[in-house]
């Protein structure tokens, strides 16, 4: 009876490891195409504009991980009085 009580696991996991998982790739594909054009200034240039652009991503959605979880509230809700 107890194998069959095992909890699913949180969704914030499941996101977080989805959001490395697209970090992951697109790191690789950024990699390699800096490779390929590693002798053209200005494609070294938009990769760096990109890097930065993938950085501030990322900070904002862990900030909106972070900060974003509802907890609910205290404060019941007021009566309507005649």
């Amino acid at each position: 009876m107890m194998l069959l009580d095992i909890g699913a696991p949180s969704t914030g996991a499941i996101a977080a490891g989805a959001g490395i998982a697209f970090l992951v790739i697109l790191a690789a594909v950024s990699y390699i195409a800096f490779r390929i054009f590693r002798k053209t200034l200005k494609m070294a240039f938009r990769m760096a504009i990109l890097a930065s652009v993938l950085v501030a991503v990322l900070g904002g959605g862990v900030g909106l991980w972070w900060f974003g979880t509802s907890r609910p509230s205290s404060r019941s809700v007021p009566q309507r009085t005649r």
